[in-house]
């Protein structure tokens, strides 16, 4: 179960590149609200 190619995922499903696309498009969509969210926590959070 060792790719051929360096750098390929193990995981990789066979979607197409289009749809590939959105997922990836979707999940950097996601992670950068994660952090918005975490950082207007920390900021109401502060005591001051």
């Amino acid at each position: 179960v060792i790719p051929s190619v360096p750098h390929a995922s193990l995981a990789r499903q066979m979607y197409t590149d289009q749809r590939e696309a959105a997922l990836n498009a979707q999940i950097n969509v996601e992670y950068n609200v994660s952090y918005v969210y975490h950082a207007m926590y920390a900021y109401f959070d502060r005591d001051n």
